[in-house]
């Protein structure tokens, strides 16, 4: 039998996105940590493993210090799937970089594995992404951004 019910699953992941969505925009991110139990656990596909809650506040608070990486403030969730057996969120995201007004998207897709913990609190994290994409959405939006930038420049 399940620990907990489809229901409170679907709540807490839509707790999950709404802190997500907050923090994006605040470019805050200790409430996203706070999501995480005290031993959470974080594992993507470039970085080191995050052992710990404090060790998620310090890397995605570092993570959002550069400029590039600041401007990734949507995340959008295209699916997802409830196993209510393990207490698993399955989803794929979309990491939106800033719109420059030009017309241009630039994003990369990720994977995500959430395990539930209970009281809205996440013990795992996994994201699954192709690491060639995020960085040539990335230098794409800087140069698009660069670019705009000398425009404005010229035509003053």
């Amino acid at each position: 039998m399940a620990q907990w019910t489809k229901e409170h699953l679907l709540d807490a992941w839509q707790h999950y996105e709404a802190v997500v969505e907050r923090c994006g925009k605040s470019n805050d991110w200790n409430d996203y940590a706070d999501l995480f139990t005290e031993d959470g656990r974080y594992v993507d596909d470039v970085d080191p493993d995050r052992n710990s809650r404090e060790e998620i506040r310090n890397w995605i608070n570092g993570i959002y210090t550069s400029p590039v990486a600041r401007a990734v403030r949507t995340f959008v969730t295209k699916w997802f799937i409830v196993d209510e057996e393990r207490g698993w969120v399955i989803a794929e995201f979309d990491n939106i970089w800033d719109d420059l007004g030009n017309g241009q998207v630039f994003s990369f897709r990720n994977y995500t594995l959430m395990k539930y913990a209970g009281d809205y609190q996440w013990c795992f994290q996994e994201d699954q992404y192709n690491p060639q994409k995020r960085m040539e959405a990335g230098m794409g939006w800087m140069q698009a951004r660069q670019s705009m930038k000398k425009n404005v420049k010229e035509m003053v």
